[in-house]
């Protein structure tokens, strides 16, 4: 028999719940949106889905490592199926559980800015207050220098990103009153670490003088910094460029040149190893692959994407109608989201075309659209 009381106070035990279907769909749900009824006969389970409220009749559940497993039959019992209702985890606790495990590794280094000198002393041990993605840690050297430290917790952030954010910093630190703050390492991992070396040397005479750059070594037990000598703006002259290559000319496909015949004062294409990519006036909206011999394509702007075939063609004929409505300098509403999306794609995609609106004795050939050297 089903203790329906039970089942309630599982189901309440946490505010969000991951109902996870057969079929492997999944439907995020609140609490109050789970529901147990009794009409006096037999017992219902109540759900939210992408189709509506269903009410099916309870068989069992139970309760496993956390989990509760649910056996239902929808109506006149044609279908039957065991559900599993798992806890998910709020927002807030996902932010807090982020949040501890980032403060752990600025913790972690700033251990290893104490072993660096015996005669260090640390000071405050934080995360930037605006995303969270940097350490901030403040010290004093031995001759009672206030210093600073500064690292990226996250693995993710770019070089340039980190000499930005640390930038701000110590010039705010710059200004305090009461010990202010006019030295800082910036503290990387190995594979960004030289690139950080590399950048330090672009920098004003005034910046190689407050920054600093140190090197994680973690092939010592246990990991330990290793300061990095500054280079000059000579030795990066004197490196040897990476070898440039170019990519054969590719051909379009069949698909790609029906859609760009349809508007070829408009539309123009990048290619890339993994197919082409259609944009309209510089904004992204069909891609084109070849897969074992035959061309896949899909269409639709930003995520709202679809696969072409014969039966759809019309709405892709709508969609680029609507971008020549929407994306053109006489737009009938400068607020449209194709009108305000990707403002330097469509620039650029007019100076593709005729770079000689930029200046009448500009001749190039070819003319690529943006690239990251990197």
């Amino acid at each position: 028999m089903v203790n329906e009381s039970d089942l309630r106070d599982l189901i309440s035990a946490h505010h969000e719940w991951l109902l996870i279907r057969e079929l492997g769909r999944t439907f995020p749900l609140q609490k109050t949106e789970i529901e147990v009824l009794n009409d006096g006969e037999k017992l219902h389970f109540g759900f939210l889905d992408d189709k509506g409220f269903h009410s099916w009749r309870l068989n069992s559940f139970e309760h496993l490592g956390g989990e509760i497993a649910i056996d239902v039959a929808g109506a006149f019992a044609k279908k039957r199926e065991t559900m599993r209702l798992v806890p998910r985890e709020s927002a807030a606790d996902l932010i807090a559980e982020l949040e501890r495990a980032r403060l752990k590794i600025a913790n972690e280094v700033a251990d290893l800015v104490a072993a660096f000198d015996p005669n260090i002393k640390l000071g405050r041990v934080a995360l930037n207050e605006e995303n969270g993605r940097f350490a901030q840690i403040e010290f004093e050297s031995a001759d009672k220098t206030p210093i600073a430290a500064f690292a990226d917790v996250t693995g993710k952030v770019t070089v340039e990103a980190t000499f930005t954010a640390a930038m701000l910093w110590i010039e705010k630190l710059g200004l305090r009153k009461k010990k202010p703050v006019n030295d800082l390492w910036i503290i990387c991992e190995k594979r960004q670490a030289r690139n950080a070396q590399k950048l330090l040397a672009l920098l004003t005479e005034r910046w190689r003088s407050k920054l600093t750059i140190f090197e994680m070594n973690r092939k010592d037990e246990p990991a330990r910094l290793v300061e990095l000598p500054k280079r000059k703006l000579h030795d990066l002259w004197r490196e040897k460029a990476p070898k440039l290559t170019l990519p054969a000319s590719p051909q379009h496909t069949e698909t790609a040149s029906r859609i760009i015949n349809a508007a070829t004062d408009a539309v123009d294409l990048i290619f890339s190893k993994q197919g082409e990519t259609l944009r309209f006036n510089g904004l992204p909206f069909a891609r084109v692959r070849s897969m074992m011999g035959q061309e896949k394509a899909w269409f639709g702007v930003g995520r709202d994407r679809q696969p072409l075939f014969a039966e759809n063609s019309d709405d892709l004929d709508e969609l680029m109608s609507s971008l020549a409505l929407n994306r053109s300098a006489t737009a009938p509403n400068k607020r449209h989201e194709y009108y305000r999306t990707a403002p330097e794609a469509w620039l650029e995609s007019i100076l593709k075309r005729d770079i000689r609106q930029l200046d009448a004795n500009l001749i190039l050939s070819p003319i690529y659209n943006q690239f990251r050297s990197s």
